[in-house]
């Protein structure tokens, strides 16, 4: 079964961006494929630069160029990290700048930040199960000791949501959906990130085409990818749900301890309910993970749910959030003005 790829119909040099305007800092970080680093632009706001690890490695110049096919054919949206252009080297090779997320990567957040977490969840003894003090929220006194708590983690379920809700909106299937692929800045919105292997079909579903030496994020991947390669809007909805245990478990590692996930799967067992998330919660992650992809939700059913939820337990966080991915969408603005 052939692939569809996107047309090559765009030139780096259109976006790119005067070396002069960018004044470069620390590496941030150096991996097998890609490094990144720290930069200024015009002297005003941070922004990260992407690039092969080894410039003159042919196959992770094709990484890098692939993800670049992607962001320009991306439009800005507050919950993903925006593309501002490229550097361009004497060698044509390419670095992509991005925005920068001050909190870097969300699944480091919540585990170095495990100490300073508020749980708001209490009990309610007639359901038997947990519910979120509506009353409670993030400007409250009480919880300015804490750097994260539970309403932050509403609050950055119903950002991915969003965000993913908008590439499926445009037909993307991300692919690699995980919280270390999901970014935080210091107002705490989110942005999604490391669109690599993010493709787009008109059909709404993609058969993959691996990099080899790229290992599979295997725990987040639904049941039907690791045979037939396909790639859908419900498949991410899969992964999606398996973020959601990442988040409500402050970063634990999915199916820790267990050594045939598929056989797991297969006998109908699935993750067990996080000690931080709510039983309405877990029901509808449940319902993610479903082997049927069709009986999953999608995206727009997922930030509907998420909003919803807000609104019965939390609505002042919702309102919030809200108001931060306004400030986002300026901020981004900002960038791509000074890019120019």
């Amino acid at each position: 079964m052939s692939n569809t790829e996107e047309s090559d119909f765009y030139h780096e040099e259109d976006f790119e961006i005067d070396i002069k305007k960018l004044k470069f800092l620390e590496l941030i970080e150096k991996g097998l494929f890609t490094k990144v680093q720290k930069a200024e632009l015009c002297n005003k706001l941070s922004v990260v630069l992407k690039s092969a690890s080894k410039q003159e490695d042919a196959k992770q110049q094709r990484m890098i160029l692939d993800e670049l096919q992607v962001l320009t054919n991306i439009k800005k949206h507050p919950s993903i990290l925006a593309f501002v252009g490229v550097i361009l080297s004497t060698e044509n090779h390419v670095s992509i700048v991005s925005e920068y997320a001050e909190n870097g990567c969300l699944l480091e957040f919540l585990r170095s930040h495990q100490d300073s977490f508020k749980d708001q969840l209490e009990n309610e003894e007639d359901s038997g199960f947990v519910i979120l003090n509506p009353g409670m929220s993030n400007n409250e006194e009480s919880l300015k000791k804490y750097t994260v708590c539970t309403s932050d983690l509403l609050s950055f379920a119903y950002q991915i949501a969003n965000g993913m809700n908008y590439l499926a909106g445009l037909n993307y299937v991300h692919r690699q959906l995980a919280l270390r692929s999901i970014y935080l800045t210091t107002d705490k919105t989110i942005r999604i990130g490391d669109l690599g292997l993010a493709r787009r079909n008109d059909e709404k579903h993609y058969y993959r085409i691996v990099h080899k030496d790229l290992p599979l994020p295997f725990h987040w991947l639904a049941p039907e990818t690791l045979g037939s390669h396909k790639f859908t809007e419900k498949s991410d909805v899969w992964s999606f749900a398996v973020c959601l245990y990442e988040l409500f478990t402050l970063g634990k590692m999915p199916y820790d301890g267990v050594e045939d996930v598929l056989k797991y799967l297969d006998r109908g067992r699935r993750l067990p309910k996080p000690e931080y998330c709510h039983q309405e919660i877990y029901n509808f992650m449940l319902t993610c993970w479903n082997m049927d992809p069709e009986k999953r939700p999608t995206f727009s059913d997922c930030e509907n749910f998420f909003e919803n939820h807000l609104q019965k337990f939390a609505m002042g966080v919702l309102e919030n959030v809200k108001e931060k991915m306004e400030s986002a969408t300026e901020h981004q603005k900002q960038l791509e003005a000074l890019a120019k």
